[in-house]
């Protein structure tokens, strides 16, 4: 996914440029790196998937020494600090550096855990600079962890948790919908939750717990006392622990908090049963779901409420995951309509503002690679640790990005910092009566998690960042 939004860059590059950028496949035009011409305006460049890169030639893998051209390679990798373990990453990051030993080797990211890669970071923009700075929304970690998904907790304390991660979407969907009625500019996103889960094919699966009780809200199984609860811890939480993870107040420079009023507070006791049935599952009232696959897509499952004309929700997890999935869902009645006759995944169509989906579940398929606006709720079920460092990291930029006025392309930053910067529409916004606090919610990212010591810990790990010399021997 991520070399097609490459090629799709180039594309709109070369569209608007006399100078053009011709990309090859490395391991297909490897006999072409002496004997391409070089044309005037044109440069060409070689393009390979950086976890490919190994010690030996195989089927897909290319030997570093196959591809070495006596090391005068410009090597530019985005996000290649992969690998099965450290050692194997340590390594290949060494391939790297003896192939570009008579060139340049630019590595960029935003996750980089490795002490060596830390240390020769020439420039720092790491996620909390990115925010710090006023590009995308702010975090906010929730002090409830999701411990309802151990076997030790009550079928109502799972459930409690699902609840609570919904009411959160439902509060910033109405906010976009207040903001939206307010003025008659285009702004923001269509908020969407996201599922991340440790396991998916069992039978006990993360994934499968989350879905059954998803479900089971769907269908109306839970009452009002049980939604009147999961709204006051919420607002408890918003009251106690008002603080972001990362940030300052760009006008007072003290800590950045999420702003609690009585208008906050009353949208969120004004949630009733029909509001989630709405806005999570498109449908003005309870029912069960209707699934269906897609043509030519072997990753994918949406789900439709039976009351709704729209899907409301994708599992996008690997294709031998989908098949369980399938067989799981076997006695439920026939799919609507079948099998979708569509090109386009529905995962890559929910990244679209306009898509009926308000509800991504998956693991590992979906933690890079993606760009929208829409995610602000995150919910982490058993997933944490020491190896879990990119992956979080990652999870969460795919949430930060943001656009307050959609078509304004330079304006990707918080209304606070459009609005300083005398942006007009920005402005109007504000004169529109758009309250500052309701513009504080739609950018930010709510986050959950099972284990919230170990993403607090995995968090407060981008805050270091130290300033070495390193010393450098060239031979």
């Amino acid at each position: 996914f991520l070399m097609e939004q490459i090629r799709s860059t180039i594309d709109k590059f070369n569209s608007n440029s006399q100078q053009k950028i011709i990309w090859h496949n490395l391991k297909d035009d490897l006999n072409t790196i002496d004997t391409i011409p070089q044309r005037p305006n044109e440069i060409n460049i070689y393009m390979y998937k950086s976890g490919n890169i190994v010690e030996q030639t195989k089927q897909k893998e290319l030997g570093y020494e196959e591809i070495d051209n006596n090391g005068n390679w410009y090597v530019l990798l985005d996000e290649a600090h992969k690998g099965s373990g450290i050692t194997e990453e340590q390594k290949r990051q060494k391939f790297f550096s003896i192939i570009s030993r008579n060139g340049y080797l630019f590595n960029f990211s935003a996750t980089l855990t490795q002490p060596e890669d830390i240390r020769t970071t020439v420039f720092n923009f790491n996620l909390p600079e990115f925010l710090k700075k006023g590009y995308g929304k702010n975090l906010y970690l929730a002090q409830q962890q999701a411990l309802a998904f151990r076997n030790d907790f009550s079928a109502n304390d799972k459930r409690k948790i699902v609840l609570q991660s919904l009411i959160y979407l439902v509060l910033v969907k109405k906010i976009k919908e207040e903001i939206k009625n307010k003025t008659n500019i285009e702004n923001y996103h269509n908020p969407l939750l996201v599922t991340f889960v440790n396991t998916v094919q069992t039978d006990d699966s993360d994934l499968e717990i989350f879905f059954q009780y998803l479900r089971q809200i769907s269908s109306g199984k839970f009452t009002a006392n049980d939604l009147k609860d999961a709204k006051k811890d919420i607002i408890k939480e918003l009251e106690d622990n008002p603080e972001f993870v990362f940030g300052s107040d760009p006008v007072t420079n003290e800590p950045a908090k999420i702003l609690f009023n009585s208008n906050i507070k009353k949208i969120i006791n004004g949630i009733k049963k029909q509001d989630i049935f709405q806005n999570v599952f498109n449908s003005p009232t309870k029912g069960s779901w209707e699934w269906s696959t897609i043509h030519g897509i072997d990753d994918e499952l949406v789900f439709q409420h039976k009351g709704a004309n729209e899907p409301f929700a994708v599992i996008h997890i690997g294709s031998s995951g989908i098949d369980k999935w399938k067989e799981k869902l076997a006695d439920w009645k026939l799919p609507f309509g079948g099998e979708i006759q569509d090109t386009k995944s529905y995962f890559e169509q929910a990244s679209e503002d306009k898509n009926s989906v308000n509800i991504l579940m998956g693991s590992q398929k979906f933690h890079e690679g993606w760009d929208t606006n829409r995610p602000n709720v995150m919910i982490f079920i058993n997933i944490g640790g020491e190896d879990a460092k990119k992956y979080v990291i990652q999870a969460i930029g795919r949430g930060v990005r943001i656009r307050p006025i959609t078509n304004l392309e330079s304006g990707r930053k918080r209304m606070i910092y459009l609005h300083r910067d005398q942006n007009s529409d920005a402005q109007q916004i504000i004169k529109n009566g758009v309250d500052w606090s309701e513009i504080n919610y739609i950018e930010t990212l709510f986050i959950l998690g099972t284990k919230r010591k170990n993403l607090q810990s995995i968090l407060d790990f981008q805050k270091l960042t130290k300033e070495e010399q390193v010393e450098i021997k060239l031979e």
